[in-house]
């Protein structure tokens, strides 16, 4: 048995063992249809160097990563940690941002501000004000700390206590980035 994908002039052939069945072909399709959606990415965190209080994450396609670190670079987005490791996010994935140590988001900011949803061809960029939770905490450093973290959004299936399934929305920590903030 062999599938055959006609698209214009463009014919791709997956050949199948001869024992699959209709079920193992229709999975083996969904397999290959959401590996094709899946792209690496890394992200950024960056800020702006007369006023570090003004940040910018931007989720970028890892083989654009060096030209938008240019970019950042000549609006002024010169601070920031090192970008993060290569990623694997699905096309249409949420990203939540959230935040830990002594640096959050101002009490004004809207939550609808922390998330956005993956699109390799869209720029995933979020801009936001930093500020400091506690202007007495971490008094021995010469910064104030903190890190950005970055959650991707999925479904996983739950068996509950009456055998019914149910799908829940979990977040999954992908990566974490160092955030300092001047003291004045």
């Amino acid at each position: 048995m062999a599938l055959t994908a006609t698209t214009g002039s463009l014919c791709c052939r997956y050949a199948v063992a001869q024992s699959s069945s209709r079920q193992q072909v229709a999975k083996m399709a969904s397999c290959v249809d959401e590996e094709l959606k899946v792209r690496k990415v890394q992200l950024l965190l960056r800020q702006e160097e007369q006023d570090p209080h003004m940040a910018v994450v931007e989720c970028v396609l890892a083989t654009r990563l060096e030209e938008i670190e240019k970019k950042l670079e000549d609006e002024g987005l010169t601070m920031g940690p090192k970008a993060s490791r290569i990623m694997y996010l699905q096309e249409g994935q949420a990203v939540t941002l959230g935040f830990r140590g002594n640096i959050g988001l101002g009490p004004n900011t809207d939550s609808s501000l922390l998330r956005f949803i993956f699109h390799s061809y869209m720029r995933g960029r979020k801009m936001f004000r930093l500020e400091v939770d506690d202007m007495y905490g971490q008094h021995a450093f010469p910064q104030f700390h903190g890190a950005c973290q970055i959650f991707e959004e999925r479904k996983v299936q739950v068996v509950n206590e009456d055998s019914k399934e149910d799908v829940q929305l979990v977040q999954a920590l992908l990566c974490e980035l160092k955030v300092t903030l001047p003291k004045v």
